[in-house]
């Protein structure tokens, strides 16, 4: 007898082990398997995204996530430019940098390491400190360094500038119809 014929053989117990262990391969497959983050939150924006690096001014996300936030930039409805920001890392266009290393690099040495993702998330910057509260919103202005860094945050709209570095960030959810 054939060996394959010995394993399809009914009555077999070696046929059920066959068959449990081919019903359960099959339907493996047709598992998906779970995301390894979910969205918190995903917003569309008009971004200004000005740094001495990059000049970019379109629309974009920024996807919050479990352990990670995304800026993703398009133009013309097409992906151009994607930062992910990570607990100690920073990814740019697939480069991945040490997250204190390219905050410095782009706001320079007197930048805390969660500065960008504070600001996309639209967080108090700097602890808070200098923030005046009305009933539009907020202010923060901060000397650091001899740089002036103003930082708005009101309804659908928040803006960064930092003056010596001449960064500026903007971000504005106000609906695309209006």
């Amino acid at each position: 007898m054939k060996y394959y014929a010995y394993f399809l053989k009914k009555g077999n117990y070696t046929y059920s082990i066959f068959v449990l262990f081919l019903v359960l391969f099959i339907s493996s497959c047709a598992i998906k398997a779970p995301e390894p983050h979910s969205v918190i939150q995903e917003i569309p924006y008009r971004i200004l995204f000005v740094t001495p690096q990059l000049k970019f001014h379109d629309t974009g996300f920024v996807k919050h996530y479990n352990n990670q936030v995304h800026l993703e930039l398009y133009t013309l409805g097409k992906p151009l430019y994607k930062i992910i920001i990570d607990k100690d890392k920073i990814c740019s266009q697939g480069d991945c940098y040490p997250k204190s290393f390219f905050i410095k690099y782009i706001f320079g040495d007197y930048a805390y390491d969660d500065l960008l993702e504070d600001i996309i998330l639209q967080r108090d910057i700097y602890n808070g400190e200098n923030r005046i509260s009305n009933e539009n919103g907020l202010i923060q202005t901060i000397n650091k360094q001899g740089s002036s860094i103003s930082y708005i945050r009101k309804h659908n709209i928040m803006k960064f500038s930092d003056s010596k570095r001449k960064i500026r960030i903007m971000l504005d959810s106000t609906p695309f119809n209006e």
